[in-house]
């Protein structure tokens, strides 16, 4: 349908905007007498002839992102190293070192040799050298190195226990800080009082630089202790004597004041959703974001945006457009799916339920749940859509299916098989990841 293909030039737009390669061009300039991020004098680090510049890139953004910073870093770069989940067609062509680790999302015996390589790499270089930092989702299972006396087995079963006892985020990092040498500011830390610039791809709602790929480049904002942690969740019985010790001499390093590290967001899901905005904007819709910190439950998500459809009125062509990361709460035997197909599957089971209060307005209405990385939990889809044109003449026996399938979050199955995959959205990997967009378009008749 026309509404269907908007949306997949909507999506298209949105990802097009955060592409990373675009993205590091665009913020960071380099001069015969400065680096310098988003074209601001304060944010500006002083260089001459003889300056030897470093990059250190890791993520699943990493290689488009080097790929930027070398057109513009040109022959001022003296070394660089790439770590990325899995080398393509482009990394061939950079001229850093890349190296591939942590294909299943943790960090493996190859995240610690790359690390390794880094560390090397800041060591050696010169005292006046200046670091170019890129960082992007997926980042901490790439850049990781256990502290002297810790195995990689040692750092997972703890970070493992501490799940099951529902430590939070925060918990989690202080934990994590403390048995690594490069989270949590600890890369800083070895950088010392040269300067930095880190050029960051935000996978996380809210943007906190702290989370995103644990934090190697900025000191953590709380001062909760990995001590303090792991008593109040009573863990010390439970974890390896090696991981005690680490925690219990853990020395708080507080990055020094006169360290200058300059931090830019240079691409995250609020300027996917204005990219998507411009598109729509562009063929008459009057378009709003409503929010890029949707969070909780897709399910829930999926209801409340088809109760804002059926709210709606008859009227001028309108768009609204939301941006985040949901979740799904898994049956004990789940099938296969991910948080948008989901949130899509819950949409028009609501939408069907509720059809008698739409149908007679003369209204035509089409959603897009997708999310940007065009991967949607472990799956080949990004997402799925749902149109107005779609659920009217939908027969019962349909609508069981779809709700099994929500019930045993089999989500990717449903869509797969739906009216032949039809509403199924596979745009396949864009190679960016600022989470999930939703768009959802309403027009009359």
């Amino acid at each position: 349908s026309q509404m269907r293909d908007l949306l997949i030039r909507v999506f298209q737009s949105a990802v097009s905007a955060v592409n990373p390669l675009e993205c590091v061009r665009k913020s960071l300039r380099v001069t015969s007498s400065s680096l310098c991020v988003d074209g601001s004098t304060s944010r500006l680090i002083p260089i001459d002839q003889s300056t030897p510049l470093y990059l250190i890139s890791f993520g699943k953004a990493a290689a488009a992102m080097t790929q930027g910073a070398e057109e513009i870093l040109g022959s001022r770069m003296k070394e660089g190293i790439v770590i990325v989940p899995k080398v393509e067609e482009g990394s061939k062509n950079l001229r850093s070192t890349v190296y591939e680790a942590g294909r299943s999302n943790l960090p493996d015996r190859r995240s610690i040799e790359a690390t390794k390589e880094v560390l090397r790499m800041v060591e050696c270089a010169d005292s006046n050298a200046i670091f170019v930092v890129l960082i992007s989702g997926g980042g901490s299972a790439l850049l990781a190195l256990p502290s002297k006396g810790i195995t990689l087995d040692h750092k997972l079963t703890t970070i493992r226990t501490l799940v099951s006892r529902g430590a939070s985020i925060q918990q989690l990092n202080a934990v994590r800080r403390a048995l690594s040498r490069v989270k949590g500011g600890r890369l800083m830390e070895a950088i010392g009082e040269r300067k930095s610039i880190s050029l960051v791809l935000s996978d996380i709602v809210g943007d906190p630089l702290e989370f995103i790929a644990s934090g190697p480049t900025v000191s953590p904002q709380s001062s909760i202790r990995a001590a303090t942690v792991i008593n109040e969740l009573s863990v010390r019985s439970s974890l390896p004597k090696e991981v005690i010790d680490a925690i219990d001499s853990e020395k708080s390093s507080p990055l020094s004041a006169h360290h200058t590290a300059l931090h830019s967001i240079v691409c995250n899901n609020t300027i996917a959703l204005e990219g998507a905005k411009i598109t729509l904007e562009e063929v008459g819709f009057k378009s709003t974001i409503t929010t890029c910190t949707q969070v909780g439950d897709a399910d829930e998500f999926g209801r409340k945006i088809a109760d804002t459809v059926i709210g709606m009125e008859k009227g001028e062509k309108t768009a609204l457009l939301f941006g985040g990361e949901t979740t799904v709460n898994l049956p004990p035997h789940n099938g296969i799916g991910g948080r948008n197909q989901h949130a899509a599957l819950a949409a028009l089971i609501q939408l069907w339920k509720r059809r008698e209060e739409w149908k007679n307005k003369g209204v035509n209405f089409a959603l897009l749940f997708a999310g940007t990385d065009g991967q949607d939990g472990p799956t080949d889809a990004s997402g799925a859509t749902v149109t107005s044109q779609i659920i009217i003449d939908l027969p019962i026996d349909e609508m069981e299916k779809a709700e099994k399938a929500l019930k045993e979050a089999n989500s990717y199955n449903f869509w797969k098989e739906f009216r032949g995959g039809i509403c199924h959205f596979q745009p396949g990997f864009t190679g960016t990841n600022v989470m999930d967009i939703t768009v959802l378009i309403h027009e009359s008749m």
